[in-house]
C-alpha cells in the first residue's frame, strides 16, 4: 500500500518542492490563515455583545447604547463571513503552483489586515448607522466603507498573483482537481466585484441608504456565494483525498463540475450593467449551486466506499467528522431554502446552514494542512472533536430557527426589545437557538485555540513552514 498522506500522528512527509518555493507558498498561506483566525476570534467577541444586549432589563444597563448591538452585528457578520471566508480562500490559493510575484502575497495580506482593522473601529461610533443589507451588511460610515474596500482589494491583489494561471514550474501539495476549484473561486470572486461595480454605475439617484446598499450588494452577494461554494468544493476534495489517499476528481472532471457553478454566474455583470430585474440573481442561486454539490457528494460516497480501509486508518484525524458535518449542513441548507415562502426565521436558518457548511470545511482543512505547513497540532484529540462540536451547535441553531419560523412564524431581523415570542413553538425554537449558538461558540473557540497555539509555537520554535508534500 502506498504511504498515506499523513498518519494519525500527523507525520511530515518528505518535501517535493525546492526549499525556497515551499517556504514562500507555506509562509504566504499561514499569514492569510492567521488573519482569518484572528478575524473569527474578534467576530466571536462581538457576538457576545449581541447575547448580552438580548438579556431583558440587564442588557440595557450593561450596554446603554441601543444601537451598539446592531453595529456589533454588522461587524460580526463581516468578520465571520466575508473576512473569514475570503482570507481562508486566499490562504488556500497561495498553495497553488505558480511563480510568486515578488512579495506580492505579503503585501496583499497586509492590505487586507488594514482593511479589517478599519472595519472594526466605527463600531464604537454613534455616528455609524448600521444597515442590515443582505449579503454584506454595512456601517454607513466612511471608515467602515473604506475598510471593506481595502480588505476586498487585498484579497483581489492576492488573486491577481501568477498562481492564478500557474505560471512557472513550481509544484503544489494540491491535486489538479482542487486547483481547478480554487482558481474558479478566485475568478468568480473577481466577477462579483465587477457585478457590484455595475450596481454602482446603474443605481437610481437619491436612494435612501437602506435601498442603496441592498441594491449594491444584492447581485454581487449572490456571486460571492458561488465563490464560497467553489471554495467549499475544493475543501471537500482536499478532505476526501486525505481520507482515501487518492484524488476524487481529475482536472477535466473538476472543470466540468466547477462549470456547473461558474456558467450560471457569468452573466451577472451584464445583468447589473443592463439594469435587469433582481429576480435573476435569485434564480442563479436556486439552480446554480446544488447540482455541483450533489454530484461531488455522490462521487465522495463512492470514493469512501471503495477506499474504506484507508478511511478507517484516518479515523483519528478531523477529516471524516468535518467532511460529514459540512455535507449534512449543506443538504439541510438546500432543503430549508426550498421551504422558504415568507420572510421568517426560516430564511436565516437556510443561510446559517450554508455558512456553517463552508466554515466547518475550512476549519477542518486548515487543521489538516497545518502539519504539511510545518506547524504542529498540540491537541490532536481535541482537533478531532472540534468540527463535530461546532457542527452539532450549528445544526441546533439552524433547526431552532427553522422551528420558530415554520411552526411559530417568527419574524426575521428582530433584535433586543423588538423581539416578541408569540407562541410555544417560537419559545421552543428560540430556546434551541440559544443552546445551539452556545455550543457552536464553544466549537469556534476550540478551533481558535488550536490554531493560535500552532501559530504561537511555530514562531517561538522558529519552525520553518517548508514541508508541502504532494498528494
Amino acid at each position: 500500500m502506498r504511504q498515506p498522506l499523513s498518519s494519525v500522528k500527523m507525520e511530515t512527509l518528505s518535501p517535493s518542492l525546492p526549499h525556497a518555493s515551499q517556504g514562500s507558498a507555506s509562509g504566504d498561506a499561514v499569514w492569510w490563515f492567521v488573519l482569518a483566525v484572528v478575524s473569527l476570534a474578534v467576530a466571536g467577541a462581538f457576538s457576545l455583545v449581541l447575547v448580552i444586549g438580548r438579556i431583558p432589563n440587564i442588557g440595557a444597563i450593561i450596554i446603554p447604547d441601543a444601537e451598539l448591538a446592531r453595529r456589533s452585528l454588522v461587524v460580526h457578520v463581516n468578520l465571520a463571513i466575508s473576512v473569514w471566508f475570503f482570507s481562508s480562500l486566499a490562504g488556500f490559493f497561495c498553495l497553488l503552483p505558480g511563480r510568486r510575484c515578488w512579495n506580492w502575497s505579503r503585501l496583499a495580506v497586509v492590505v487586507a489586515a488594514v482593511g479589517v482593522v478599519l472595519q472594526v473601529i466605527p463600531v464604537f461610533s454613534r455616528s455609524a448607522t448600521p444597515i442590515l443589507s443582505n449579503y454584506v451588511p454595512v456601517l454607513d460610515h466612511p471608515v467602515f466603507l473604506a475598510g471593506w474596500i481595502i480588505f476586498i482589494s487585498g484579497v483581489l491583489l492576492q488573486f491577481l498573483d501568477l498562481r492564478l494561471i500557474g505560471a512557472g514550474r513550481f509544484d503544489s501539495p494540491l491535486s489538479p482537481g482542487v486547483r481547478v476549484a480554487l482558481r474558479s473561486g478566485a475568478v468568480v470572486f473577481m466577477l462579483a466585484l465587477v457585478t457590484m461595480v455595475g450596481a454602482l454605475v446603474n443605481h437610481v439617484p437619491n436612494m435612501n441608504p437602506v435601498a442603496y446598499y441592498e441594491y449594491i450588494f444584492w447581485g454581487g452577494g449572490h456571486v460571492l456565494q458561488a465563490a464560497s461554494a467553489l471554495g467549499m468544493l475544493g475543501a471537500w476534495m482536499i478532505l476526501l483525498e486525505h481520507l482515501t489517499d487518492q484524488p476524487v476528481l481529475g482536472r477535466i472532471g473538476a472543470l466540468i463540475l466547477c462549470a456547473l457553478i461558474v456558467l450560471p454566474v457569468l452573466p451577472a455583470p451584464w445583468l447589473t450593467f443592463g439594469g435587469y430585474p433582481e429576480i435573476w440573481f435569485t434564480r442563479m442561486m436556486q439552480y446554480g449551486l446544488f447540482p455541483a454539490a450533489l454530484i461531488l457528494i455522490g462521487l465522495g460516497i463512492m470514493a469512501v466506499r471503495h477506499r474504506m480501509p484507508m478511511v478507517r486508518w484516518h479515523l483519528q484525524s478531523p477529516a471524516l467528522g468535518g467532511l460529514i458535518s459540512s455535507v449534512i449542513l449543506t443538504l439541510v441548507g438546500f432543503v430549508l431554502g426550498a421551504m422558504i415562502v415568507a420572510d421568517t426565521t426560516l430564511t436565516p436558518a437556510h443561510y446559517h446552514a450554508n455558512i456553517g457548511a463552508v466554515t466547518i470545511a475550512y476549519m477542518t482543512v486548515m487543521m489538516i494542512l497545518l502539519p504539511r505547513l510545518g506547524l504542529t497540532i498540540a491537541w490532536p484529540r481535541l482537533a478531532r472533536w472540534q468540527p463535530l462540536i461546532y457542527a452539532i451547535g450549528q445544526m441546533l441553531f439552524v433547526l431552532g430557527l427553522a422551528v420558530a419560523g415554520t411552526l411559530g412564524n417568527a419574524p426575521r431581523k428582530t433584535y433586543g426589545s423588538e423581539q416578541r415570542v408569540l407562541d410555544t413553538a417560537e419559545r421552543i425554537g428560540l430556546a434551541i437557538v440559544g443552546v445551539g449558538g452556545l455550543l457552536a461558540l464553544v466549537g469556534g473557540i476550540l478551533f481558535i485555540v488550536i490554531m493560535i497555539n500552532a501559530f504561537w509555537h511555530s514562531q517561538r520554535n522558529k519552525t520553518p513552514a517548508t514541508t508541502l508534500p504532494r498528494p
